[in-house]
């Protein structure tokens, strides 16, 4: 375990703190550490009772969002297992096995085309492959430009090995992996500036352990280097992105400043985000574009918006199924999350704030 910490934290590169997050089945809790004696502190200490993760890129300090991302050193890529419940359970051998073969045919590409070789983990269920770059600092000034071209790079990646099929299920570009291996498995969003990754040498206790499908350790299988790629970073840099960035709640801007309040909040919430941006490893917890739009529609009926407001941000979802939904189908939504929050939260009824109608919402 020790040897993996240490080969985490010193890929990782941070200067001055780390972000470390605990799951349980139930909330979470979050550590902000400042050498590798604190690193692997908390990673011993909660191995085996949570989820444990750390945040890829540093942050300002006792901070977690995107906008407090200061430094990037290395790009994760997520190769995780298609299994019938991503969310709740661990892979079976088989499964595993499928993620561990296309993160080592990925690897040999990059090496193939020069690039350094990624270091490659084995997550629990998947595989990991992170690619050390020189280390970039992060300001106001370049924010949207790297998120926009890590963004490209994730699209590359994704396109690249597992291709691309139209809605009749035909190759639009097909894979460079072999299509019945590119078929089995997910390449995870890598875009999220505050993107958090599981911690190496610690126990991956998704789901229920059972003989079929385990717990396993993350874990480095070749070394785990840090080899710093000029040249990958190069052809990061060259991608061609989208012409703006992608609708977020930080683009629909109220002048109630209670309503700014609870935007922020709910700016902060991983689920929303995910949802709101069309992250394939929230979606892939859904069953249909429905299920995900009613979860996005909890969570901000939850932080109590404006419902005018809740209209705009659900309209500007990548979920995909608002903008063409008839009135009623998007008022049955409404209703039906009103009742879920008060019955789950008894303590936090959603107010008559939730109904107020003279908010005016300003677009940038």
């Amino acid at each position: 375990m020790s040897e993996d910490l240490i080969k985490a934290y010193n890929f990782a590169k941070h200067r001055e703190e780390t972000e470390m997050r605990l799951f349980y089945q139930r909330g979470g809790e979050r550590f902000f550490v400042h050498s590798f004696e604190e690193f692997k502190k908390v990673a011993e200490e909660y191995n085996g009772k949570a989820q444990i993760y750390f945040g890829v890129n540093e942050r300002n300090a006792g901070k977690g969002k995107n906008k407090d991302v200061k430094r990037i050193t290395f790009i994760p890529i997520d190769i995780d297992s298609n299994r019938p419940d991503k969310t709740d359970s661990a892979a079976t051998e088989e499964e595993l096995n499928y993620a561990l073969d296309a993160g080592r045919q990925i690897k040999d590409w990059f090496i193939s085309q020069e690039f350094e070789e990624p270091a490659m983990l084995k997550s629990g269920n998947g595989c990991y492959l992170w690619c050390a770059i020189p280390p970039i600092d992060i300001t106001d000034d370049n924010r949207v430009y790297i998120t926009l071209k890590l963004r490209a790079f994730q699209k590359f990646i994704d396109e690249k090995f597992c291709g691309k099929k139209n809605e009749k299920g035909e190759w639009v570009i097909k894979p460079f992996l072999p299509e019945s291996l590119a078929e089995k498995i997910t390449i995870d969003s890598v875009g999220d500036l505050a993107r958090i990754i599981r911690v190496p040498g610690t126990l991956n206790i998704k789901g229920k352990n059972t003989p079929e499908r385990p717990y396993r350790y993350c874990e480095f299988l070749n070394g785990g280097k840090r080899n710093e790629d000029a040249r990958l970073l190069r052809f990061i840099t060259s991608l061609k992105t989208a012409k703006a960035p992608p609708k977020t709640l930080d683009r629909i801007i109220c002048e109630n400043e209670e309503v700014k309040k609870r935007m922020e909040l709910a700016t902060n919430d991983a689920s929303v985000s995910g949802l709101l941006n069309g992250d394939k490893e929230v979606l892939s917890r859904y069953n249909s574009r429905s299920e995900a739009e009613m979860a996005l529609m909890n969570r901000l009926v939850y932080y109590e918006l404006p419902k005018e407001v809740i209209w705009e941000v659900m309209a500007a979802s990548k979920i995909g199924k608002w903008n063409e939904a008839h009135e009623a189908y998007k008022e049955l939504t409404y209703e039906k999350a009103i009742a879920k929050v008060q019955n789950t939260f008894s303590k936090m009824p959603v107010s008559s704030f939730a109904n107020e109608t003279n908010i005016v919402l300003v677009k940038k």
